[in-house]
């Protein structure tokens, strides 16, 4: 195309289209640098995973599932002499190896004995998030320097995905190196072909030609990760859509297997029933995996690597992504500039992010990890830089004798000024009021508008919780909007709430609702995504039924303390760039009915805490609780009907008595349909004075007053009474000693 004569060029000098493509590439390399492109990146990575072609199942691996219906039949988790007698069956199809993907620190019976002799058995453990020992223990007699026991856990990114597989990493104060469950597998299936592991000169594994490439804390799209540095770890390689072939528990048993799918295989034997929870984000396109078919990926991996010579997927090193970075840039800013017109330049744009976009995928289908997100950036502001730059102003003619006078403005036609004016009018006439609450319903927030607004579920003193579809993954999801403003915070709101947000998403147990995402909206409301769960709450449950039977509420209380250990041992939290971590313990503050929800599941009632939003956190540094990170600053905190009396007091130093305290009014409700203080109902929600009194100065009512207590056992009773105890010190000490007494309390007498 013929560019446009100079005096009509969007710019007239090619060193400056090159120096605006040279300053766009360093914005955008500072911004990748920070970190803040780190998101769109690897969500484009998971793109480029999911345009790859298929492939057949990898035939060396099985995965046997332990279904839901499995489950159903034998429960959760499976018995002893269940899952030895699935091991013996397959042992009859002689595999090569069997990888037992099932947590079994204390087995008993045909069991014990065949994980202890059995030397194609490989178990898994668990590290410890101090790495100085096992947090689940192997089975006994099955031990990691035997080549019969991989430690299973699973390294996820921010955004809670699977992209990476840890191959092995140093134990305890010795440095025992201890091979991740999948390697391990693979290295003694490779041992039988001949194929030993090597060492490069870098310290990196082999696999016959095959290198595996060691991520770093920058590597590919990836931003400041120094833990990648504690651990050996590499990228995932997907075989889509499956990576071996299936089949299921029940079908072992009753030998309806054909024999040659599992001989001389490598058999995975795990949970796939949804209500195990062993399930995690992956890049492709399923919701969720089970952890079993995750390591089998990795499995096939190591693998094909060292049988099929199939590389790992591979990323340039950083001084080369940066000239990839650059060259789009300079090369969008010189193309726009020479074709000349905005038109041309916005058609510049689509064809680089083209040009960008096909390089990537061609790269991903030879395992190439390239910068397409940061190139596509630098291929559109390029080009827009040189269009929003000040065109040159022509010249003027000389003014001729035969040239007539420029036409005066006519008083009377108002035409412009009416345009103008309109414009202004209406944005006089709808001024945006910063203080007005906006209405969310069908509205699209979170990074790239993620998630889209459907309905409300509820609201409480804090915010009002949303169903929502997180449009990347495809599922619904709850999305609380907190009322507070960062805009209008005058105590750095922004930052405690950011802290808060991370801790919450740190708190991984199956009885605390899983918070998933967090953000600002773009008008300063704070949120935050949690999984959408079906069910009812317990506060539903009591105000239909009034009390519940015994057992139930047992269970409860029960599930209830297995979340809260969680949350009051505390979760570590990288400080400043993430060298060194913090402990930093949980109370929640606001335990309450509505706050515990009730999941119906093939094997029982599964329990989940909500909202930890408003939950006290302190830095083990600081024990007296320095560093607040609460949303709210200073005053009472919680719910009148189930607060401490610590908390009535306003006391600065609240700890997880406190919980144990709203749980111990809980129980009593549970069990008898009334509240320990006898307040009326009619009182109940209009006169927090006399919780004040009830909870602060009165002592309660014997649990087996109540009318229709009189069956509680009296153990039971002094359980509950002391949760109870006006002082902390007077309850249970922790959580684990609140379960131990409820077990003596309900245990069969002699």
């Amino acid at each position: 195309m013929k560019a446009r004569p100079a005096s009509d060029n969007i710019f007239t000098s090619l060193p400056a289209a090159l120096v605006v493509g040279l300053a766009v590439a360093l914005v955008v390399l500072v911004l990748r640098f920070a970190g803040v492109l780190e998101p769109l990146e690897l969500a484009a990575y998971d793109a480029l995973v999911r345009a790859r072609p298929n492939e057949s199942p990898d035939e060396r691996v099985v995965v046997v599932r332990i279904t839901e219906a499995d489950l159903q039949q034998y429960r959760y988790p499976l018995p002893d002499d269940v899952l030895a007698r699935l091991l013996a069956r397959v042992e009859t199809y002689k595999p090569r190896l069997v990888g037992l993907d099932i947590y079994r620190d204390q087995p008993t019976g045909a069991l014990a004995d065949r994980l202890k002799s059995d030397s194609r058995l490989v178990g898994v453990a668990r590290i410890n998030s101090t790495g100085d020992g096992f947090e689940t223990p192997p089975s006994p007699g099955m031990r990691p320097e035997d080549g019969r026991v991989g430690f299973s856990d699973v390294p996820l990114d921010n955004d809670r995905v699977v992209r990476q597989g840890f191959l092995y990493t140093a134990l305890g104060p010795s440095g025992q190196q201890v091979y991740a469950f999948p390697l391990l597998l693979a290295l003694r299936y490779l041992d039988a072909e001949n194929i030993a592991p090597a060492q490069t000169a870098t310290g990196e594994l082999q696999l016959g030609k095959v290198v595996l490439p060691r991520l770093n804390a920058s590597a590919g799209s990836y931003h400041n990760h120094p833990d990648f540095e504690k651990s050996y770890r590499v990228l995932s390689s997907y075989r889509l859509p499956r990576p071996a072939r299936e089949v299921d528990m029940a079908e072992v048993l009753a030998g309806r297997v054909d024999p040659a799918l599992l001989q001389d295989r490598i058999v995975l034997i795990g949970y796939t029933a949804d209500s195990v929870n062993d399930v995690f984000y992956v890049p492709y396109g399923v919701r969720q995996e089970a952890g079993v078919v995750v390591h089998a990926q990795l499995v096939s991996q190591f693998l094909a690597a060292g049988l099929d010579g199939r590389t790992l997927p591979w990323y340039w090193p950083d001084p080369l992504e940066w000239l990839w970075v650059l060259g789009v840039a300079l090369a969008a800013a010189v193309i726009a500039w020479r074709l000349g017109t905005p038109v041309a330049a916005f058609a510049t744009v689509a064809g680089m992010v083209l040009l960008v976009g096909g390089t990537g995928y061609v790269l991903a289908l030879q395992q190439g990890w390239v910068p397409v997100v940061p190139a596509a950036l630098t291929a559109v502001l390029a080009p827009l830089a040189i269009v929003a730059l000040p065109k040159p102003r022509p010249a003027p003619a000389p003014a001729t004798p035969a040239e007539a006078p420029a036409r005066p403005a006519n008083p009377g036609d108002s035409r412009a000024g009416t345009v103008i004016a309109t414009a202004a009018g209406e944005q006089l006439s709808q001024p945006r009021n910063p203080f007005a609450r906006p209405n969310w319903i069908g509205q699209e927030i979170g990074n790239g508008r993620r998630y889209q607004i459907t309905r409300q579920l509820g609201s409480g003193g804090m915010g009002e919780v949303y169903l929502a579809v997180d449009r990347t993954l495809g599922r619904d999801v709850a999305l609380k909007i907190l009322r507070a403003n960062v805009n209008a915070d005058a105590f750095n709101l922004e930052k405690r709430f950011e802290k808060e947000a991370k801790v919450c998403a740190a708190l991984e147990s199956n009885n605390i609702v899983q918070v998933s995402d967090y953000g600002l909206t773009v008008e300063g409301y704070p949120f935050y995504v949690m999984e959408y769960l079906q069910g009812e709450s317990l506060g539903q449950v009591l105000k239909r039924e009034g009390s519940i039977p015994i057992p139930r509420a047992i269970a409860i209380v029960r599930q209830v303390c297995d979340g809260l250990r969680h949350a009051h041992a505390g979760v570590q939290l990288a400080v400043g760039s993430g060298a060194t971590r913090e402990l930093v313990r949980v109370v929640h503050r606001d335990l309450k009915p509505d706050n515990i929800f009730l999941v119906p599941t093939a094997i029982g009632e599964l329990v989940k805490i909500l909202d930890f939003g408003i939950a006290k956190t302190v830095a083990e540094s600081d024990p007296a609780g320095g560093d607040r990170t609460d949303l709210t600053m200073g005053g009472f905190v919680g719910t009148s009907r189930y607060a401490a009396p610590e908390q009535w007091r306003g006391e600065r130093n609240l700890d997880h008595r406190a919980d144990i305290y709203s749980l111990g009014i809980i129980f009593y409700e549970m069990l008898s349909g009334n509240n320990p203080f006898g307040i009326e109902p009619e009182e109940a929600y209009t006169a927090p004075a006399l919780w004040y009194e009830g909870h602060v100065l009165r002592e309660p009512t014997p649990l087996r007053e109540q009318p229709g207590c009189a069956e509680v056992p009296p153990a039971l009773e002094q359980v509950v009474m002391r949760c109870l105890q006006k002082t902390p010190t007077g309850r249970f000490a922790n959580v684990d000693e609140l379960i131990d007494a409820l077990a003596q309390a309900i245990a069969p007498t002699p």
